[in-house]
């Protein structure tokens, strides 16, 4: 057969059965299951919150506006550090 023949398969690279990439690490899978668990326990608890606020005739508390305002902030704060380290790892 000629090289050109593209039913060759004297060129075509041998695949064995084993991959030679190393096994995955869970803990970045652990990592984002137990991130979006929190981010969705906080996103319900801050919920809450603004539906005691709101139902009730006194209005948002001291307290309330405490936790909503930290709440928010550590939301912000995670989505800034995964947005910061994939512009850091090129990714």
């Amino acid at each position: 057969m000629s090289s050109a023949d593209p039913t060759s398969t004297d060129s075509a690279p041998s695949q064995s059965s084993t991959s030679s990439e190393p096994p995955r690490d869970p803990r970045g899978t652990v990592a984002i299951i137990l991130a979006i668990a929190v981010g969705v326990s906080l996103l319900v608890f801050e919920g809450y919150v603004l539906y005691e606020a709101i139902s009730s005739v006194r209005g948002l508390s001291e307290n309330s506006t405490q936790v909503l305002i930290a709440a928010f902030s550590g939301l912000i704060g995670a989505l800034a550090v995964y947005l910061g380290g994939r512009v850091i790892g090129g990714k």
